[in-house]
């Protein structure tokens, strides 16, 4: 049966009143008596309320894009502990960090994202203010340098995720200074930052191979996820240096890729790959029929992957070998280029394949799993024309196998007229569980499949933006029918480009 709405909670409506009616009611009198002067402290209604509730009033206003300077003053109490300021960075300045480090007194996750009109000086003091309780901290593309990296890495005491992607102040000592006190000595003093440190982004700055690899094999050997660039390439040093794996607890991150062309035919993939054993975040570059066997084999050692983006090229009905060798996968992401012709050479890494997963030892480590039985999440974006018959059997295939678990389905910029009876029949036996659907700039979609999606299923959110054959009279027509029904499901439409 479809969804039925879903009545908005108390709080839900409460916030979402204060945020419509800032202007007229909660601001409207210290704009009258007070204009432009910032106070130190203010005491208003806001103060009553827990920071949990200030957060979301926050986040609720910068969503709508109406967020103000003289609302920051207003909302910025003693009670927050999460201050989320990304969406609103061009109303942050030295003044407003002053506030905040006046008024708050418990700050745990701060995102300064893009607030590049803080100067360094003042990121270090919000930083120094909170070194205590900071356990998130956001300041990517900002004016983070060597100095407030040294602040991070000798005074945060429980700061356990750090984003500086693109920090373009930020030297190799600086990045060196978050995790050891002084460089130049010869046994190096490690900060508190390198033993609290689960998470590091730092996309975009000027750590290289050899620094990664030191923090990942001695500094600060705990890190989870790391995004970082030369990332393979510090595997590598790692491994060099020594003979045996040195299993690293790291799961990776959702950015992190390996490049076929360069990586899979180095000596050293198999140790690197039992280094990274636990990576669960793989994007995977480049795969055709010259790095099949490479492909499958760096599968086969990585079976903790949750998210696998990957560019396919081969036979598409090669797809079920990753799910035989990951059956752990949550969220598969197939951007689709040319897909090559069917050969000899495909028949015969094909009969590999086979042979290797009905293999006894195979077998054994895998006897309790199924393939695509786990996943939740599938994107599949079309960057080529020759999507035929044997693809949307492939898709086929892994819908239904994940009949009980997929959640979300995209397919994007797909033009085969086969797509509408590849939706119908999915909707008739698998889409049981399906919450969302995202059809982008698919031009073959017919209004009948979307008058589908009503009916036979729990979707919740459909997107059918840029959609050719969906005209904004047949919009109109599924929005009356959600209207009539009282369905709990958020249509997204935008007209198709000229």
């Amino acid at each position: 049966m479809p969804r039925r709405q879903i009545p908005r909670t108390l709080r839900e409506m409460s916030i979402s009143n204060i945020a419509d009616n800032m202007n007229k009611v909660w601001s409207s009198d210290y704009r009258e008596q007070y204009g432009s002067n910032q106070l130190r402290y203010i005491i208003g209604p806001f103060d009553c309320l827990d920071g949990g509730s200030v957060s979301s009033i926050l986040k609720c206003i910068c969503a709508r894009r109406k967020m103000t300077r003289l609302y920051l003053q207003l909302l910025i109490v003693p009670n927050i502990s999460v201050l989320d300021l990304k969406m609103c960075n061009s109303l942050v300045n030295d003044a407003l960090i002053n506030v905040i480090i006046t008024r708050c007194v418990k700050l745990s996750n701060l995102n300064l994202a893009n607030c590049n009109r803080v100067s360094s000086q003042k990121l270090a003091a919000i930083i120094l203010q909170f070194c205590e309780t900071l356990q998130t901290l956001d300041v990517s593309h900002t004016n983070f340098d060597d100095n407030t990296a040294k602040v991070v890495g000798q005074n945060c005491k429980v700061l356990s995720v750090l984003n500086i992607n693109g920090s373009s102040r930020l030297s190799l000592a600086g990045i060196q200074s978050l995790f050891c006190i002084d460089s130049k000595q010869s046994n190096n003093k490690l900060t508190m930052f390198s033993k609290t440190v689960k998470i590091l982004h730092m996309w975009y700055c000027e750590a290289d191979a050899n620094l990664v690899a030191k923090v990942l094999k001695s500094w600060s050997p705990q890190i989870l996820r790391l995004s970082v660039d030369h990332f393979w390439k510090a595997i590598a040093i790692i491994c060099e240096q020594s003979d045996s794996p040195l299993p690293l607890n790291l799961h990776g991150s959702k950015d992190m890729y390996l490049d076929t062309l360069s990586l899979l035919t180095n000596i050293n993939l198999p140790l690197m790959l039992q280094t990274v054993h636990n990576l669960k975040h793989l994007t995977l570059f480049t795969t055709s029929s010259t790095h099949c066997e490479e492909l499958f084999y760096v599968l086969s050692i990585l079976k903790s992957l949750t998210t696998f983006t990957v560019y396919w090229r081969l036979p598409f009905h090669f797809l079920k070998y990753v799910g035989a060798c990951c059956s752990d996968i949550r969220k598969l992401d197939i951007q689709v280029s040319d897909i090559e012709e069917w050969s000899q050479h495909h028949q015969l890494i094909e009969q590999s394949f086979i042979s290797h997963i009905t293999s006894d030892n195979f077998i054994a480590e895998n006897q309790n799993s199924s393939v695509w039985s786990n996943l939740e999440c599938l994107t599949v974006n079309i960057i080529t024309e020759q999507l035929n018959t044997p693809i949307f059997n492939a898709l086929k295939e892994i819908c239904l196998a994940s009949v009980n678990t997929l959640k979300s389905f995209q397919l994007s910029c797909c033009n085969a007229h086969e797509m509408n009876e590849f939706l119908t029949w999915c909707f008739e036996n698998c889409f049981v569980v399906l919450e969302r659907i995202s059809l982008f700039r698919c031009n073959a979609l017919t209004v009948t499949s979307c008058d589908l999606m009503l009916n036979e299923n729990q979707v919740c959110e459909i997107d059918i933006r840029f959609c050719e054959q969906i005209t904004l009279s047949d919009y109109m027509m599924l929005k009356q029918r959600i209207s009539d029904l009282k369905l709990n499901v958020i249509i997204k439409y935008d007209t198709p480009e000229d």
